[in-house]
């Protein structure tokens, strides 16, 4: 567990500093409409509680100037100094930043959104896609539940419809834009849990590890957004008779029309020096697609896949802010087959409630 935890504090720290680039850009805003006294606050707090250079300079330029605030050649020199201290250690990181700015392109091309809290959750769903830090969602269910019955565990233990479940997910962006295409390539870790905590002795039924490499390009259009090749490895690690693996590519592609995001996913699997597993795809399919719909401060996801031969499967979260940019209440619901991999020849029916940490 304590591994668990610190991928929570460094997916949480992750979240908050990704939100402080927003919020300079809603400072410069109102810097831009000459509302001097409330850029001034805003860039005042970025530069006091995230280190932000951009708004420590801008602090400088408003006391050097007299802009806003009463003119003082003290005050606009030791911004400056703050600013250009700030500059260089961000300039330690200046792969994490053109990435940055590779992120920024995109999310300049979508369709603008009038409605405050609606374009803050595109902001926060465009970076957990495209950055570094969080990948997919991390969240904590307390309390899933399986609805149609136990889980099978061919008299291993014993086992109850309720468990805790989980999932960890991160990615490091290591290399932007080498082919001069504004594409990111990306290493990223995803590790969804089933932890049976509510009987005697608590265990982990399974966990489900899926590494991978990816290489994101963005476009141009005004419906296609972007365009991603994957390499990826799945397993559960059990060992036989239980070990379930599988290695395979991937090719998806990302739209928006207004509020709706759409991520169409079609996989080949790779062959396997051992198959553990040989009917994988008979109830995974060979695709997704994948609706993301933000609403004001909601987001709702819907994965369906479908093996047109009654073996699809569904897979539905919401999630909603209740500590600022840092924390959301996480609601997930699932029916259908490959839940995970343990079972994924099982039809499964599950809701969950819980938290998650990114979006």
């Amino acid at each position: 567990m304590k591994k668990f935890f610190v991928g929570v504090l460094f997916v949480l720290t992750s979240t908050l500093l990704f939100s402080a680039s927003l919020e300079y850009k809603e400072a410069y805003k109102k810097y831009a409409v000459a509302d001097y006294e409330e850029a001034f606050k805003a860039f005042h707090t970025l530069a006091y509680t995230n280190n932000d250079p951009d708004a420590a300079y801008m602090l400088a330029f408003m006391y050097e100037h007299g802009v806003g605030v009463e003119e003082s050649e003290e005050l606009a020199k030791k911004w400056y100094k703050i600013a250009s201290l700030n500059y260089f250690n961000h300039s330690q990181h200046r792969v994490a930043k053109e990435v940055d700015i590779v992120n920024d392109k995109l999310y300049k091309t979508l369709q603008e959104i009038d409605d405050k809290d609606t374009k803050r959750t595109i902001y926060q769903y465009v970076h957990s896609i495209f950055n570094m830090k969080a990948y997919d969602s991390n969240y904590l269910l307390p309390i899933s539940s399986r609805l149609n019955g136990d889980y099978d565990m061919a008299g291993r233990r014993d086992t109850k419809p309720t468990e805790v479940e989980f999932q960890i997910s991160i990615k490091y962006d290591f290399l932007p834009n080498l082919l001069g295409l504004d594409e990111v390539y990306t290493f990223a870790y995803t590790q969804h849990s089933f932890w049976q905590y509510y009987v005697g002795d608590a265990y982990f039924r399974e966990s489900n590890y899926n590494p991978k490499f990816f290489v994101t390009v963005p476009t141009k259009e005004k419906y296609l957004k972007a365009i991603r090749f994957s390499v990826e490895h799945q397993s559960n690690g059990l060992g036989l008779p239980y070990e379930r693996s599988w290695n395979f590519v991937t090719l998806s592609t990302f739209f928006q029309y207004k509020l709706l995001f759409t991520e169409f996913q079609a996989w080949y699997r790779t062959p396997d020096n051992r198959d553990y597993n040989p009917d994988l795809l008979d109830y995974l399919g060979y695709g997704h697609i994948r609706f993301r719909i933000p609403y004001k401060k909601s987001l709702t996801s819907i994965l369906i896949r479908n093996t047109f031969d009654g073996r699809g499967a569904v897979d539905a979260t919401s999630s909603y802010p209740i500590a600022g940019d840092g924390l959301f209440l996480f609601v997930k619901a699932f029916a259908g087959y490959g839940e995970s991999l343990i079972d994924y020849n099982h039809y499964v029916e599950k809701v969950g409630i819980g938290v998650s940490l990114s979006r």
